[in-house]
């Protein structure tokens, strides 16, 4: 018979195993999202130390509150200093993590966590994980949200509900009396029904919210309606939806996932594809792309006395290029701001739309050349612009020279720079230009590199905080979407003396053959380049990725040196497919018994031959005799010395009688002098099936 405090461990044990695994899952939603593999660790190890002293708590009927009220403490003190930056805290708070004040947070919830842990020798605290946890799932939610993320939340769900099932479960049957072994038993019996009916639960519960879900959604579609004409009426200051980017004065880079809604921005009628340009910005900070000139003085385009709504840029005929007309239509928005492809020189604009007889609204330009209407354009109104799109030849562009317009040119588009991208750029920049002679061929060589060994995706990792994003682009992460790769561009063009500067806007969209235009959405939101030549002005680049991230298999996200996130991507594959494999388990379990089916499986395929069947018996009947005496079976032990154990019992002498036959009869058949029959030895096997179930139901 086991103590009395080694049954309330094994009561206690499911209750442990559930509280880490929710806690783990938590854990792994702020890890999930940051590449800073000691504070994943440290995180990890801390939460499963934490569970591990509390299971010794429970051995020796003890708590662990003053430690964990150290650890609670010190993980609130620690955060509270996060901006002294020694060893101790660096770990606990890297970078990566104080980044956003979301992972901040979430961080010093995971740290508390551990404090949590380490008071689970409690029943009452087991409330304090599980409320963490979901905070933690609520703020990294905003960060993080992919297959991953809704993974460890599942596992959360599932652990979460299997802890407060057995708790109660366990809270009404704590005050009944367990002694001997069957009646623990019983209690790991309960352990494994709970675990079974909280994945069906669970299971039934995802299904039909989902299905809910759907149904609610397709129930009610005038909900999207109602909202679009609220955004509308809202969005009056000129920032386009999900681009806003294009009509401010300053943009972040390296902020982490992009999102990006699927809503038609613009229809544009035009000869060819562009990129359509909405603002240009000089000044590299870091973290983003700010314009020098804080209030860029703004001047109304003069008009043709003839045609009054006609705009033409100052010294419009010395742009040189190519002819280009399109007409703009503005979706789903409104806006101030004017896109148009490479150098506009003639804007014409019409009545907004929904306001006939209102005079259009007039055009200004900044000192960077963007333009901008007095009024806000509304969803429907059109304007046209002829833009001079470069048209030139490499040779062309080679022999333009480098005798650029003046000193201020070059100290903002030239020598503007952070310090921390000349020291950890400068060596790789000489590198990729080595065998470059003219400005052209620099450029050429710059986006030759970076389509050749990095990888576009829309989520790329947070720049950790004090790193700068370009730097962190290239030599780190090798990965991201259009901000970085034109950030990147700019920064390597400049460090080799090349003129450089940001533009964004939209590419070219999705040409529709019915409305002869080229469709632009959300998604087409986009950042490049524009590279100064001598007497012929800025020409547009477009940088390109060696690949999509998603698309790449593992071979080739190791060929671009993507180690880190192919072993993330593994583990992460191995731990969905687990969880995945134990949950159908466990909801079958809920039907069947696991044990029978496990023993039925391994029958069909194993197929043990008979002597081997016939020994399990045995050695199943000698155990089933010994239980009657409360003591354990031996290898050691012969069936004659098992009888003369059990001779004591409370068994029948009958029972004994037949016990003893039964052996008597296999040793005849072992010492046969003729190799007995598969029949014999089956018979046999069933006797003593027969006699252990009749002593084990007697023994009850």
């Amino acid at each position: 018979m086991r103590p009395p405090d080694q049954r309330h461990v094994l009561r206690m044990l499911p209750l442990l195993v559930a509280g880490l695994v929710l806690s783990e899952a938590a854990a792994a939603a702020i890890t999930l999202t940051t590449d800073e593999p000691a504070f994943e660790a440290c995180l990890h190890l801390a939460i499963l130390a934490g569970f591990v002293l509390s299971y010794r708590a429970v051995v020796r009927k003890r708590d662990n509150l003053m430690m964990a009220g150290l650890v609670a403490v010190g993980a609130v003190t620690l955060c509270g200093i996060s901006y002294v930056r020694v060893l101790p805290v660096v770990l606990l708070y890297p970078d990566e993590i104080l980044s956003a004040h979301e992972s901040t947070v979430a961080a010093l919830f995971g740290w508390l966590l551990v404090a949590w842990a380490l008071l689970q020798s409690r029943r009452d605290c087991l409330f304090l994980p599980v409320v963490t946890s979901l905070a933690i799932f609520g703020l990294m939610g905003t960060l993080n949200l992919n297959v991953e993320f809704v993974a460890a939340f599942v596992i959360y769900l599932f652990a979460a509900a299997y802890a407060w099932g057995y708790d109660h479960l366990l809270g009404l049957r704590i005050a009944a009396d367990a002694e001997g072994d069957k009646q623990v038993n019983s209690w790991l019996r309960l352990g494994r029904t709970q675990l079974s009916a909280t994945a069906l639960l669970l299971f039934v519960v995802l299904i039909v919210s989902a299905g809910l879900g759907n149904g609610l959604y397709r129930a009610t579609p005038n909900l999207w309606g109602r909202w679009k004409s609220l955004y509308r009426s809202w969005n009056w200051t000129g920032a386009i939806f999900q681009g806003t980017f294009m009509f401010t004065n300053n943009i972040r880079v390296g902020t982490g996932p992009v999102r990006l809604t699927d809503l038609v921005m613009l229809k544009v009628k035009a000869d060819q594809p562009a990129l359509w340009c909405g603002r240009v910005y000089d000044k590299y900070t870091g973290r983003g792309w700010q314009r020098s000139i804080e209030n860029p003085t703004r001047y109304e385009l003069p008009t043709n006395p003839r045609q009054p709504n006609t705009y033409y840029v100052p010294n419009w005929r010395e742009y040189k290029g190519r002819r280009m007309l399109q007409t703009f239509e503005i979706s789903n928005v409104t806006s101030s701001g004017l896109l148009a492809a490479a150098h506009p020189i003639i804007i014409r604009t019409t009545p907004l739309a929904g306001f006939t007889g209102i005079r259009a609204p007039r055009v200004q330009q900044d000192a960077y050349g963007s333009l901008q209407t007095l009024m806000v354009m509304t969803p429907g109104t059109t304007y046209e612009v002829v833009s001079m799109v470069p048209d030139f030849t490499a040779e062309q562009l080679r022999a333009a020279g480098e005798e650029y317009p003046s000193e201020f040119f070059e100290d903002l588009f030239v020598r503007q720079y952070p310090l921390a991208v000349e020291v950890e750029l400068k060596e790789l920049v000489e590198q990729v230009t080595a065998n470059c002679e003219t400005p052209y061929d620099k450029v050429q060589a710059i986006l030759e590199h970076l389509s050749a060994d990095y990888l576009y995706t829309l989520s790329p990792p947070c720049t950790p905080a004090g790193h700068d994003a370009v730097v962190y682009f290239l030599k780190d992460s090798k990965r991201g979407a259009c901000d970085l790769f034109a950030s990147a561009a700019v920064m390597m063009c400049r460090l080799a003396g090349v003129p450089a500067r940001l533009a964004t806007g939209y590419a070219e969209g999705t040409w529709d053959p019915d409305e002869q235009a080229y469709i632009v959405r959300g998604t087409d939101a986009h950042a490049w380049i524009e590279v100064y030549y001598p007497g012929y002005g800025w020409v547009p680049y477009n940088p390109q990725a060696a690949g999509e991230l998603e698309t790449q298999n593992l071979l080739s996200l190791l060929k671009f040196g993507q180690v880190r996130l192919v072993l993330g991507k593994a583990l992460r594959g191995v731990l969905v497919a687990g969880a995945a494999v134990a949950l159908l388990y466990l909801m079958f379990s809920a039907l069947f018994d696991p044990h029978v089916l496990w023993r039925s499986l391994l029958n069909r395929s194993v197929r043990p031959a008979p002597w081997r069947k016939l020994a399990a018996e045995q050695v199943a009947l000698c155990r089933a005799l010994l239980a009657t005496t409360g003591q354990r079976y031996a290898p050691s032990l012969t069936p004659q010395e098992v009888l003369q154990t059990t001779s004591q019992a409370n068994l029948a002498s009958l029972e004994l009688t037949e016990v003893a036959d039964a052996f008597a009869w296999l040793y005849q058949l072992r010492y046969a002098p003729v190799v007995p029959s598969d029949a014999e030895l089956e018979a046999l096997r069933q006797q003593l099936r027969r006699l252990r179930r009749r002593i084990q139901r007697a023994g009850r």
